[in-house]
């Protein structure tokens, strides 16, 4: 059977293919944001798809007869994007998450602002620097990256040869494994100049009980807190890049495992 000229087992394959990219451009930064419209990311799933469907291997692909499961190796696709996407998803989530820590020492606890991103609330200092964050995703070509990972998997793991290892539950914790150490380290000279100056102010608040501490201690932490965050800009751009390049090298693991 045909249809406009293409083969019923090419247009199933076609929508393999589409299956597993949808579920990279639901979850992947910038391609995922809430704020982008749904048909927009169907749309560019779509395109993807018609770049990729004739450099796909399609060679050995059986489909099988039942509806059923056919609709379980779509599932199965849509499953290998997902972990794609949200591999790439938790760089900026550890950013996001040590942002967030420094923030309430800082006393932004409550001081929160809408995120473009993920259309939620968050602290200022969380949202200054996962949209660095994003024009550093953007600037080293880490995009570029996603793209040619979701190209990679089709020959790695192609349409419903999807495996399941054991091993994936032990690859899932060490990803969130280096989420928080990668956060820790955003946050580092945060945490420790402004755990610094919580101590010296209890110091100060044991020896000199006349100053009202709480009246100067607020602004005094902010004021040390955005001079940190500055002089830090370096710091933070480098892990940044480090942490992408793990999302890079995360990615190639999970697809490994995944074809099996």
């Amino acid at each position: 059977m045909e249809l406009f000229n293409f083969q019923i087992e090419e247009v199933q394959v076609f929508f393999l293919i589409l299956a597993r990219t949808l579920g990279v451009v639901a979850l992947a930064p910038i391609f995922g944001a809430p704020v982008v419209h749904r048909i927009v990311k169907v749309g560019l799933a779509l395109f993807i798809t018609i770049l990729l469907f004739p450099v796909v291997p399609i060679d050995g692909v059986v489909i099988p007869d039942g509806l059923g499961q056919l609709a379980i190796g779509l599932l199965g696709e849509l499953a290998v994007g997902i972990i794609v996407g949200f591999i790439a998803r938790v760089c900026l989530i550890a950013v996001e998450m040590g942002a967030q820590v420094v923030s309430y020492q800082m006393g932004f606890a409550i001081a929160n602002v809408l995120d473009p991103q993920s259309n939620s609330q968050m602290s200022a200092i969380s949202l200054f620097q996962n949209m660095t964050a994003v024009l550093i995703f953007l600037a080293i070509d880490a995009h570029h990256w996603l793209l040619e990972a979701l190209a990679e998997s089709f020959k790695a793991v192609k349409p419903l040869s999807v495996v399941v290892p054991k091993e994936v539950g032990l690859m899932g914790v060490n990803i969130m494994q280096n989420l928080f150490v990668a956060a820790v380290k955003i946050a580092a000279p945060g945490i420790v100049v402004l755990l610094m100056v919580s101590l010296l102010m209890g110091i100060i608040a044991r020896t000199v009980p006349q100053v009202n501490i709480l009246i100067v201690g607020l602004p005094l932490k902010i004021g040390i807190g955005l001079i940190v965050i500055g002089a830090s800009m370096l710091h933070f751009s480098n892990e940044v890049v480090k942490l992408l390049i793990r999302m890079r090298f995360d990615i190639s693991t999970a697809i490994r495992f995944l074809g099996g």
